[in-house]
């Protein structure tokens, strides 16, 4: 099994991954709490808008209500003012005939006092007759006048009786609720537009830093492919060059070590002799797999290639 060996660009790349992924998860759990909390508020504004149909339906009932009201209260009082009208229109003419009957009885008796104390006692007769006709005429008159009154006052009775009295009071309460309900399902449906768009910009966030994530998970994995394969490469030509106990190892001088154990030790350098301070270190065990490489000391680095085993491996 080959091992990924550690590699400067390698460990930044991990790093840079999984900053990315501890970002990413972060913008994920701001987004599902923003989720949550405009399903919370989406929620609550339904309730306000279920309140806010509730009292409009009641404040519709109560305004249908007041108008039938009115409506019937309209009907019987516009009887009350036909009735007033048609009487008043005849009572304007009646009352100007029963005057002018009034006026002619008191000329015919008038007429009649004359015609007597002047011993004209005929004239004195038909005058007194014609005063009484007069009389009877204005008095009749009188009884229709006292009748379309009484019409009137009778209609007027009618109406303040059986008319309904319209009360407001319940519709105007109901519009209250109504304006109040309103208001809330206003502010509910503002908290919900504000959290929509926080929600929003939160999974814009969080799909920018997935997509950051995925790159540098990608880019990790390019780079481990790199090394994998690079030391592949090493390790398929350690295996090429273990002929004899001297030799060349990665264009560089190596020297090779049996062990009592089978197993081969490669000492490779780019100086002139393969056990040079800093030198690599290859390990084959009698199968012809390596068990164990670690390149050259570089910048205070050591690069373990691969490490199968559990020994510790000292430099030389």
């Amino acid at each position: 099994m080959i091992k990924v060996a550690w590699n400067q660009e390698l460990d930044r790349l991990k790093t840079a991954q999984q900053a990315a992924y501890e970002r990413k998860q972060a913008a994920w759990q701001a987004y599902d709490e923003a989720r949550k909390r405009t399903q919370e508020v989406y929620d609550a504004m339904q309730e306000a808008w279920q309140e806010r149909q509730d009292a409009k339906t009641e404040m519709n009932r109560e305004y249908e209500a007041r108008q039938a009201a009115f409506e019937r209260n309209d009907v019987i009082w516009d009887e009350y003012k036909r009735i007033r009208d048609r009487n008043n229109y005849q009572l304007e003419y009646l009352r100007r005939d029963a005057d002018t009957e009034h006026q002619a009885m008191i000329s015919c008796f008038e007429e009649a006092n004359a015609a007597y104390e002047n011993g004209d006692r005929a004239s004195a007769a038909l005058y007194s007759s014609e005063g009484h006709d007069h009389k009877d005429r204005r008095n009749s008159l009188n009884d229709e006048v006292s009748t379309l009154v009484q019409e009137i006052r009778d209609a007027k009775a009618y109406a303040e009786s059986a008319a309904p009295k319209v009360d407001s009071s319940a519709f105007y309460a109901a519009k209250s609720r109504f304006e109040a309900a309103k208001a809330k399902h206003q502010a509910k449906d503002a908290d919900f537009k504000r959290e929509k768009a926080e929600r929003n910009r939160a999974k814009a966030e969080f799909e920018r830093l997935q997509q950051e994530f995925l790159q540098a998970k990608e880019a990790f994995q390019r780079k481990r492919d790199e090394v994998r394969s690079e030391k592949q490469a090493r390790q398929d030509e350690a295996s090429r060059i273990i002929t004899s106990a001297t030799g060349r190892f990665a264009g560089k001088a190596a020297k090779v070590r049996k062990r009592q154990d089978g197993r081969t030790d490669i000492f490779f350098s780019s100086g002139e002799h393969g056990d040079d301070f800093g030198h690599g270190h290859v390990v084959v065990d009698q199968n012809g797999s390596i068990r164990y490489a670690r390149d050259e000391w570089q910048d205070k680095h050591t690069e373990y290639l691969i490490d199968d085993t559990k020994e510790d491996h000292t430099r030389i």
